[in-house]
């Protein structure tokens, strides 16, 4: 059984780790990537890829990017966390009825807090 091995790009590699691949290839050629192949993208992480395209310099400028989008990723994930972690606490605090008699009774102000949140906190997420 001879197969042929296919090389792909360090950028489509480090997009699979990121689980960003979505934004920057088509769907079908995805599908025509092994799943087993894209399991170990994931597992090696990004931080390999990064190193690996620092090295060749010619591509830096992408690894600034995605950089950023992970960092940008890892705050809101971070905020998401500390929010549901806080929201948990009222809850159980106050008790459901009212923890949800308090946000009926709130929802203008909170919907106010919610629209003056930063664009870098994606709002869908942090609902």
């Amino acid at each position: 059984m001879n197969q042929k091995r296919e090389k792909y790009p360090i950028a489509l590699k480090l997009a699979v780790s990121l689980g960003e691949a979505q934004e920057f290839y088509s769907a079908d050629f995805l599908k025509s990537i092994p799943k087993g192949t894209k399991a170990a993208w994931r597992a090696n992480g990004p931080q390999y890829y990064y190193a690996l395209m620092e090295q060749n310099d010619s591509q830096s400028d992408i690894v600034k990017l995605l950089k950023k989008k992970e960092a940008t990723r890892n705050r809101e994930k971070a905020m998401l966390e500390s929010y549901m972690s806080f929201m948990t606490f009222m809850k159980d605090t106050m008790g459901e009825k009212k923890f949800m008699r308090f946000l009926n009774d709130n929802k203008k102000e909170f919907v106010k807090h919610v629209e003056a949140l930063p664009s870098s906190i994606s709002k869908k997420r942090f609902l």
